[in-house]
């Protein structure tokens, strides 16, 4: 009995790491034929990964039969020589237990670590797909809410046409809530652009109104104004609504460009005695020729904007910060002084970043309430800092 036993242990111990290899390449050849006869196999690394257990499994099998011949050939003493050696014993009379239990780990050792990748990659294969299937979940839920926020849009742009102040106001409001969501993380930053020049086309539009309730004052309101008193129409509230909405909700870094673009397109229009709030930005803010009578822009942030040809008459800019302003249109245009060296006084700027103004107008202080060519015993990060009177 324990003869049989043992030529059976020394036939499997032999003949196994054989089988194996054999078993192994049979079954890659299995799975290469019956994938061609389904379709061309497109060698590749998704191609890989998809069928990465197809690929490990076998792989993982011939590299273990390998290792098995390549530790018989470095455990067999007579290898390379001429010696003549007895065959290694596998199964050893009197240590049947032993070696069948040294078996059994080899054998679980190269099929449980085969089972474990196979594992280890079906588990990754499932990670994967489910971060897929998430993707495809936020993709679904973007084009949803972009559905909603178009639909919102198409609505609110109808409203900005009602003959009623308070449906205009909501529109205007409604507008600003999908620019901010447009201009947030992730948002689509051309539709948040697409709504800040919509509102900037409705501040042109309907301050042609505007323009009309102006020109209609008699001498008497005329002289009034001169005066500095100033008495008469406001401003609609529904534009001023929509420029402040601009100025608070269209970020500067996603406003047009004024060289190439235009920038932020409020042009001609008639916004007699706009008020804006305390440090609005109105960077990149294209108001030539506009009708700024009257306006208040105390410390409102107006670095590199247009205002050339623009009317300033009795403009409020105390503590406005005109780094860069343009108040004076090119080389070779007709130009008029658009505001005063009273004006100026009362403003201030970035140092070494001056505003372009009239030669009319003289730079009084340097913007930080020195005059220009005084030297100041602070350095220039101060200055760019501090306004006029230690405005900041």
């Amino acid at each position: 009995m324990d003869g049989w036993v043992f030529d059976l242990g020394f036939w499997l111990a032999s003949v196994l790491p054989q089988l194996i290899v054999l078993a192994a390449v049979l079954w890659g050849l299995w799975l290469l034929v019956a994938r061609l006869r389904k379709k061309p196999v497109v060698w590749s690394w998704q191609w890989a990964i998809d069928h990465a257990i197809k690929i490990f499994v076998p792989a993982w099998l011939i590299l273990s039969g390998i290792a098995v011949w390549v530790v018989m050939q470095l455990a067999d003493p007579c290898a390379g020589t001429t010696r003549v050696c007895p065959p290694v014993q596998w199964i050893r009379p009197g240590y049947l237990a032993e070696d069948f239990r040294n078996l059994l780990w080899a054998a679980s050792l190269v099929f449980g670590g085969a089972g474990a990748g196979a594992a280890l990659i079906n588990a990754l294969r499932r990670t994967r797909l489910m971060q897929d299937e998430h993707s495809l979940k936020q993709a679904e839920h973007r084009l949803a809410e972009r559905g909603r926020d178009a639909e919102t849009f198409s609505r609110a742009v109808d409203q900005l046409g009602s003959d009623q102040t308070a449906i205009r106001l909501g529109a205007i409001y409604a507008l600003e809530g999908l620019m901010r969501s447009a201009f947030a993380e992730g948002g689509d930053k051309i539709f948040g652009r697409q709504i800040g020049e919509t509102l900037a086309a409705f501040v042109r539009e309907q301050s042609v109104s505007m323009a009309q309730i102006v020109s209609e004052w008699d001498s008497e309101a005329q002289e009034e104004q001169e005066k500095g008193r100033l008495k008469g129409h406001r401003l609609k509230v529904d534009l001023e609504a929509a420029a402040v909405v601009i100025s608070r909700s269209w970020p500067y870094e996603y406003r047009p460009d004024l060289d190439s673009d235009g920038g932020v397109d409020l042009s001609w229009s008639c916004l007699f005695r706009l008020r804006m709030p305390t440090k609005a930005d109105m960077r990149g803010f294209n108001l030539v020729c506009a009708d700024l009578r009257g306006c208040k822009l105390d410390s409102v942030d107006l670095r590199g904007a247009w205002l050339f040809e623009a009317d300033f008459r009795l403009a409020q800019i105390k503590g406005a910060d005109i780094s860069s302003t343009v108040f004076y249109a090119p080389s070779g245009a007709v130009s008029k002084p658009s505001v005063t060296s009273k004006q100026i006084k009362l403003a201030r700027w970035r140092f070494g970043e001056p505003p372009i103004l009239p030669p009319e107008v003289d730079l009084s202080h340097r913007g930080d309430g020195k005059p220009f060519d005084n030297p100041s015993p602070f350095d220039e990060s101060w200055m760019k800092d501090v306004g006029p009177n230690g405005i900041s």
